[in-house]
């Protein structure tokens, strides 16, 4: 027959002997999911409740303080020595505070870590999602983003704000449930792809926008050498893929460094703060001050790379050689891009294409505006989805689950005495 269900109650258990009985008649079994204290108990005892507990797929900590603690210290998933005596040897945590606040602080610390580590996670998983968006307009286009802007992106971008990222404090509120653990869990997956749709979305806008400008002259890359590597910045392809995939890494950064419920707000990380600010204004006045030396470095289109040059200035009887080509006179104003300097010589030698503008303020303008606005939904949609029903929704559900919700509630009533107990 089936056993009777048991009615809600709360289950003391005085001593060892007490335990060691309802073990050996087999209630203990039945009994542990309600048994809140052992009192008492030999050494013995505190490791057979841990592996009790353990058996039953528990996350299970430990505290304790003295030597009696050792073996329960050793046999816990995370054991806290709330004393720098002979339990801290055994121990992989120990506090000198005498308080079982400590545990609630070592919950703050590793859920924010985890917090950390899943932001850095997907920030990487954007960048290379995303960065292999950046390759394949390149080979579609022919072009090659000049190596000032890989620097920009892969030494200083990347390397800084993952380091900044890292620097997350965690909040000193314990949160009543977990931070996500799976690297293929809904909220992981969905924030990353919805993340990186988003992205995809405005940069294929954006490369329509630029070919539908009335100044725009598709990058002759049937003209290029593939040894000539440098020479194939100077076009409006490079800016506009350059902003496109630059500003929405930036955005990533921030919207996967949210404090929510594990860490603190994202203005409290400083240098995360400032390094996003810096590198935001630097690109802005990148695309849209007037052409100067930086600009020239990053080969900017706010400079015209495909400049008039008279018929009269090619030679007619060979190519255009760049190395060779007189600049002087009314040749001054002839493409220093040996590609576009090619473009325009009247066949058969060269294409008998025509010059073309510098990219306008208007056009760089809206480029920005439009890379602005992708920044702004994918950081509003991360955090929907961390603040708002798409995380209150994948919490319904892993408490639908049955998951690990009772542990949780006696932290939190652990805290609340140690915070009472430390009041008086």
């Amino acid at each position: 027959t089936a056993e009777p269900a048991l009615a809600p109650f709360e289950l003391a258990i005085g001593d060892s002997e007490t335990f060691d009985a309802l073990v050996g008649s087999g209630a203990m079994a039945r009994l542990l999911p309600h048994t809140r204290i052992w009192a008492r108990t030999s050494p013995a005892t505190k490791v057979a409740v841990l592996e009790m507990h353990i058996a039953r797929g528990l996350i299970c900590a430990m505290a304790g303080d003295g030597g009696n603690d050792c073996g329960a210290l050793r046999a816990a998933h995370a054991g806290v020595a709330l004393s720098e005596a002979e339990a801290s040897v055994v121990s992989p945590f120990t506090t000198s505070t005498g308080s079982v606040q400590s545990v609630v602080d070592l919950l703050c610390e590793g859920r924010a870590t985890l917090a950390t580590s899943f932001g850095s996670y997907k920030f990487l998983i954007i960048y290379g999602q995303f960065f292999s968006v950046l390759k394949l307009s390149c080979f579609f286009f022919g072009n090659i983003l000049c190596n000032a802007i890989y620097l920009l992106i892969d030494a200083i971008t990347v390397t800084t704000l993952t380091a900044a990222m890292a620097l997350s404090l965690p909040k000193d509120e314990l949160a009543p449930y977990r931070p996500p653990s799976s690297l293929l869990g809904l909220n992981t997956v969905t924030s990353v792809l919805s993340v990186q749709l988003c992205n995809t979305i405005f940069f294929v806008i954006n490369m329509r926008l630029m070919a539908s400008d009335e100044g725009y002259i598709q990058w002759p890359a049937n003209l290029t050498q593939s040894a000539d590597w440098w020479l194939l910045g100077d076009n409006w392809e490079s800016t506009t893929i350059f902003v496109s995939v630059y500003f929405p890494f930036l955005a990533s950064a921030a919207c996967f460094s949210f404090g929510a419920a594990f860490r603190r707000p994202l203005v409290r990380n400083f240098w995360l703060s400032a390094l996003l600010v810096f590198l935001a204004a630097f690109t802005t006045l990148l695309l849209l001050l007037p052409v100067n030396n930086l600009s020239r470095a990053f080969h900017i289109a706010s400079e015209q790379f495909n400049s008039p040059c008279p018929p009269s200035c090619y030679p007619p009887d060979r190519k255009a050689d760049f190395n060779a080509f007189d600049y002087s006179g009314n040749c001054s104003t002839c493409p220093s891009n040996p590609v576009w300097l090619v473009y325009q010589q009247p066949p058969p030698h060269g294409a008998g294409g025509a010059p073309s503008p510098a990219m306008s303020l208007q056009m760089r303008l809206r480029l920005w505006g439009l890379t602005v606005l992708n920044c702004a939904i994918i950081i509003a949609w991360e955090w929907l989805q961390r603040e708002g029903p798409a995380l209150a929704f994948c919490r319904r559900l892993r408490a639908d689950s049955g998951s690990g919700w009772r542990p949780v509630g006696i932290v939190l009533e652990m805290a609340q005495l140690a915070q009472a107990h430390e009041e008086h």
